[in-house]
């Protein structure tokens, strides 16, 4: 359990964390200051990579595990305040409160010996560029852990797939005022969007976490106030289940661009992860050990409707998970929070965990 000393200092790199503005692309200010933190604290082979990622390790021994957060986070900004035992501010639960309460589990096994990795990873709101780099650059643990907001009895063992793609149409511009002329890039746009409707209820499902989901999160169209648009962009955020493949809800993306008869149009992929399931292995278990060690209550396996960086590491090989603090209702919103309750109960389940894990691996002479 923590001592009052460590709910200070926990509390503390959590309010400062939270404090420092980083949108995606600019975690840069945040990254000095983990580094810093690391720095004081002695962990060892601490770097900022060219990604922008903060690694360390808290031995100079192959470390038994990962934990890795994200610094990054939605843009907007609001006063941090503390209210009723919660924390209010931008990144609270996404997903700084996770990051926090990692590397303060991390510090306290770095005294007790323990040999764990910590990875502060950038942009994982825009196209998770920094756990891909982490990737490639040097090779994290077998074992990984990644902080989002998951409540403290529950374990992220599957995430859907993702897929960010740009829609272009484009048509003949004519003035306002005689709109019988023909149909403008909107016009065909707004098709568009309603064929998207119709597909989407293909794949509907009493279990989200087993359906398709297409959001449009950005539009945009027209020269003036008075001309019919000769063009329209949308956005798409497009989330699919492990049972679909990505390259055939992209195919048919691109039919129902077709469909719409458009003179003409565009349309390109920016992202795109396929979806990605936990194996049921060594971590799990030591996972499920750790929470009814520290918490005296069992450990409740869940799948999310979103996606994250575990996507890219399970891929790679990985065997990971995903947990941290918060209940994910309030990330990105304007009253995002995180109860403090929570926050420290995580804390005791990570400084838990790879002790639980050293120890089945070596039950298993692994």
């Amino acid at each position: 359990m923590l001592s009052d000393i460590q709910t200070k200092e926990a509390l503390s790199l959590l309010m400062d964390l939270v404090s420092i503005p980083s949108p995606s692309g600019k975690e840069g200010k945040l990254a000095k200051y983990i580094f810093n933190w690391l720095s004081e604290r002695g962990f060892k082979n601490i770097k900022i990579d060219k990604a922008g990622n903060v690694r360390a390790r808290t031995t100079e021994e192959i470390p038994i595990i990962t934990y890795c957060g994200h610094m990054d986070t939605v843009p907007g900004t609001f006063p941090v305040s503390l209210n009723n035992g919660r924390l209010f501010g931008r990144g609270a639960s996404d997903a700084k409160g996770p990051l926090s309460a990692m590397l303060y589990s991390a510090y306290r096994l770095m005294r007790k010996g323990i040999p764990v990795e910590v990875l502060a990873v950038v942009r994982e709101e825009m196209n998770s560029e920094g756990i891909k780099y982490a990737l490639r650059d040097e090779p994290i643990s077998k074992f990984t852990v990644f902080g989002e907001p998951s409540g403290v009895n529950n374990v992220v063992i599957g995430y859907r797939g993702r897929i960010e793609a740009e829609v272009e149409f484009y048509a003949q511009s004519f003035h306002a005022s005689m709109p019988w002329i023909g149909r403008s890039a909107l016009q065909y746009a707004i098709d568009f969007i309603d064929r998207l409707k119709v597909y989407e209820a293909n794949f509907s499902s009493r279990n989200k976490t087993d359906s398709v989901s297409i959001c449009v999160t950005r539009m945009s169209a027209g020269l003036a106030n008075n001309v019919a648009p000769p063009d329209a962009r949308l956005v798409l955020d497009i989330r699919i289940p492990a049972h679909i493949k990505k390259e055939k809800i992209i195919e048919d993306i691109r039919k129902l661009c077709r469909l719409t008869r458009a003179p003409r149009f565009r349309m390109k992929v920016n992202e795109s992860v396929e979806a990605a399931s936990s194996p049921n292995g060594y971590l799990m278990m030591a996972m499920r050990r750790a929470i009814f060690r520290a918490l005296g209550s069992p450990a409740k396996m869940v799948k999310k409707t979103g996606s994250g960086d575990m996507n890219y590491a399970i891929k790679k090989g990985v065997e990971a998970l995903t947990y941290g603090p918060g209940d994910g209702l309030t990330e990105h919103s304007s009253n995002e929070s995180i109860e403090l309750e929570g926050f420290f109960k995580t804390i005791n389940v990570l400084t838990e965990l790879p002790m639980e894990l050293r120890h089945i691996l070596s039950e298993k002479k692994i």
